[in-house]
């Protein structure tokens, strides 16, 4: 079973990619209030609409140029459109009229972050804990990077923190979940998950983390149920389908296995490792009877 061995192996490594961009603009929002979101989540912010958005701010902005919560606004619009410098100069200004505004802090962190200067980033969240060291966020934000720099033991511990400040936070067992994935402490990462999914079902980032770590647990059938509620929320999730193939070939289940290297191949036909599984898997349905009908190697 060398493919399905493979198979593992790529899916493990994509989570380690899905954990990175977790932690990055793609997956990880800021809402007015400076707190992360999660892939799939709309940020409390998320009724902004691009320029008309910043225009609306900006005039509000030349009409009241003391007011730090306008400031703050505009730099969250400027950082969604991806122009972090502007962001970073209002997040500024607005600290700059109220140096305890915790909210402008952590995203300016974030804008940090987003932009490459990873160094700037923790120095904001390292204050964020000093002057808001009440502020679940604060420990996340800086967690996040001390789970890039696998520094997992401070990050473990920044995402314990922001969970005895607020037992409630998804985000904060998802993260802390990933370390110990990292780590390879996957029925801890399991439970993490499980709570992060109980707080807020529906997330597709704790489900696919979830199901890595069943598969890396050998518990193929809760790893192909949680890949396959990843399919049902983004049909066009290649890991998540990579996933539900390699719990699915583990469970001998061939046909179900095949369909899924299809549906990967249909939107990456060049993708090899697809390739290889699909034929794996239609050669051992044909040899059990599981033929998927109107199916040829190719």
């Amino acid at each position: 079973m060398a493919a399905t061995a493979a198979t593992i192996r790529t899916v493990t490594a994509k989570a380690a990619a899905v954990a990175a961009m977790v932690a990055l603009a793609g997956c990880v929002g800021i809402g007015p209030d400076g707190a992360p979101t999660l892939a799939g989540q709309p940020a409390p912010e998320a009724g902004f609409d691009g320029d008309v958005n910043i225009q609306s701010l900006t005039v509000a902005i030349n009409a009241d140029p003391g007011d730090p919560t306008a400031l703050n606004l505009r730099g969250i619009a400027y950082s969604k459109a991806g122009r972090y410098d502007a962001a970073i100069a209002d997040f500024t200004a607005a600290l700059q009229i109220n140096p305890g505004y915790h909210q402008a802090l952590n995203n300016r962190g974030n804008a940090y972050r987003r932009d490459g200067d990873e160094t700037a980033a923790m120095a904001d969240f390292n204050r964020l804990t000093q002057i808001a060291p009440g502020y679940p966020v604060a420990y996340v934000s800086r967690g996040e990077i001390y789970r890039e720099r696998k520094d997992y033991a401070a990050a473990i511990a920044d995402f314990s923190r922001a969970i005895a400040l607020d037992p409630r936070y998804p985000l904060a067992y998802h993260d802390r979940g990933l370390v110990h994935q990292a780590m390879g402490r996957h029925i801890e990462a399991v439970q993490d998950f499980d709570q992060a999914i109980s707080l807020k079902p529906g997330d597709s980032p704790p489900l696919y983390a979830r199901g890595v770590s069943n598969l890396a647990l050998e518990r193929h059938t809760a790893a192909a149920d949680d890949f396959g509620q990843v399919i049902e929320i983004n049909p066009g999730s290649v890991e998540a389908r990579f996933g539900r193939a390699a719990a699915n070939q583990h469970l001998g289940m061939w046909q179900e296995a095949a369909i899924d290297y299809n549906e990967i191949l249909k939107v990456q036909p060049k993708n090899e490792e697809a390739r290889k599984g699909r034929a794996e898997a239609l050669a051992r349905a044909e040899a059990s009877g599981q033929v998927v009908a109107g199916e040829k190697e190719g």
